[in-house]
């Protein structure tokens, strides 16, 4: 078993596995310097700046540089990740490189049908593991013109915890999953919750949605909700941003109705940052993860992020309930950004259907 799931490990192993894990060959940094601690630091010149408010990965913001010793809230109390707060301790820093020849990546025949069809409800919890992802798509290059986008990532899906269970069956899960940044560079983990029982026809604070066929009155967060976000630096482990919305905000709702049409929309308390979400499930849909068929519900969606000026960017992707709510494909369309990120419309799909091992504390997977 991991050991991150143990509940006497320090947490640190989760982000440590997060930063080394997606991390491998794609980012370069120059050598962290040495930095006065946090709380030294607050002795001498006074209380750091909050981070700001995080967006969700692959969103083209501005990404200010950490606060050297600033701990992410996925740390364990005390701040960085090394054995006695020395410095970050990273001892998953020899993972293979994702960037494997194309030939490893073979199309899915067309006669090719998945091992599990997507249901209606989660009734399972993710499989923790690293996995790679597909890029393809297209950038837009100040002064350079279109630039093709191809090749891997990495990502983990880890910290996987069911929270409630009714008759053996899972009914609430959360989960983590973690990634670099397209745009930034930065580690990004993500924090999910799957709720499958949130459906009432009575009470306050409920959300209508109209589906196709039939109405029902549902829990704002009844589904796979997005709770929370922190962008790391890939090479120190500071924390560069991070938001924790409130409600989640809800990704696909559970039950699900194809046709359905929902908004939802969450609060970083801490900042006043807010995630707007608007999206119609639109129907079942396959994802080719390199020769294997992956079946999931495929969603339309606009988000807006407010963190300060707002940023806009179409969302279309699939949610494989088989594999406990998980993503599983992407597609990200952006415009330019003022401070010079040129419009870009890349997809982001699972290419492993069955993930590696997440690394042991020697960096062996």
């Amino acid at each position: 078993m991991w050991p991150l799931l143990q509940p006497d490990r320090p947490r640190r192993l989760l982000v440590g596995l997060a930063l080394a894990a997606v991390a491998t060959a794609c980012v370069s940094r120059d050598e962290p310097g040495v930095a006065i601690g946090s709380f030294e630091a607050d002795l001498v010149f006074g209380f750091s700046e909050p981070a700001p408010a995080a967006a969700p990965p692959n969103t083209p913001v501005p990404i200010p540089p950490a606060q050297p010793g600033t701990a992410p809230a996925l740390a364990a109390p005390g701040g960085r990740f090394g054995p006695d707060g020395d410095g970050f301790d990273n001892p998953f820093a020899n993972l293979p490189p994702v960037n494997a020849p194309a030939v490893s990546c073979p199309p899915a025949a067309r006669e090719a049908f998945p091992e599990e069809v997507a249901g209606v409800q989660v009734t399972v919890a993710p499989t923790e593991g690293l996995s790679r992802w597909k890029q393809a798509g297209v950038q837009q290059v100040p002064n350079i013109g279109d630039l093709e986008v191809t090749g891997f990532e990495r990502r983990t899906v880890q910290d996987v915890e069911v929270v409630r269970q009714v008759a053996g069956q899972p009914v609430e899960v959360t989960y983590a999953t973690s990634q670099l940044d397209f745009f930034s560079g930065a580690v990004v983990v993500s924090r999910f919750r799957v709720t499958t029982d949130g459906v009432s026809q009575t009470g306050d604070e409920r959300t209508e949605i109209v589906g196709v066929d039939r109405t029902v009155v549902r829990e704002p967060t009844a589904g796979v909700a997005l709770e929370s976000l922190e962008y790391l630096d890939p090479a120190t482990g500071d924390l560069i941003a991070s938001s924790s919305f409130t409600p989640p905000v809800l990704y696909l709702p559970l039950p699900v109705i194809p046709g359905e049409t929902y908004q939802a929309a969450g609060v970083d308390l801490r900042t006043g940052a807010t995630l707007r979400h608007e999206a119609t499930v639109v129907e079942r849909r396959r994802v080719d993860a390199c020769g294997d068929v992956v079946d999931g519900w495929f969603v339309e969606a606009n988000q807006v992020f407010a963190g300060g000026a707002a940023t806009v960017r179409q969302y279309d992707y699939v949610v494989s309930t088989q594999l406990g709510g998980l993503l599983t494909s992407e597609r990200i369309v952006t415009e330019a950004t003022p401070g010079g990120v040129g419009a870009a419309d890349i997809t982001f799909s699972l290419g492993q259907l069955q993930p590696d091992p997440l690394p042991d504390e020697s960096g062996a997977s």
